[in-house]
């Protein structure tokens, strides 16, 4: 039977099932000191769209990195984690309700 328990928890094993392992990105990431600084081995957009993700909204990017805070791009702080299944939640309504 399909629930959203079960959802859950197949989505919760499926991520933790990604491991980033000699791909486009580490090459990147192991050339440079910091993440910030371009990838001599990403195109100018792909650098230009790693920027948007690292920069805050009020800093000309995406903000993304505001919750993704750590090289393993999870969050290491407390903040909204509601997946959006869980559609009768009161005390997590998820990052798109608490950041419009």
């Amino acid at each position: 039977m399909i629930t959203n328990d079960r959802i859950a928890k197949a989505l919760a094993q499926f991520i933790r099932s990604i491991v980033s392992y000699q791909r486009k990105y580490d090459f990147g990431r192991s050339a440079v000191n910091a993440p910030e600084v371009d990838f001599p081995n990403f195109k100018a957009l792909e650098n230009q769209g790693k920027q948007l993700f690292l920069c805050p909204l009020n800093n000309n990017g995406a903000g993304c990195f505001g919750c993704h805070t750590t090289e393993a791009f999870v969050s290491a702080n407390p903040g909204p984690q509601n997946n959006g299944l869980d559609a009768s939640s009161t005390n997590d309504l998820g990052a798109g309700e608490t950041f419009p």
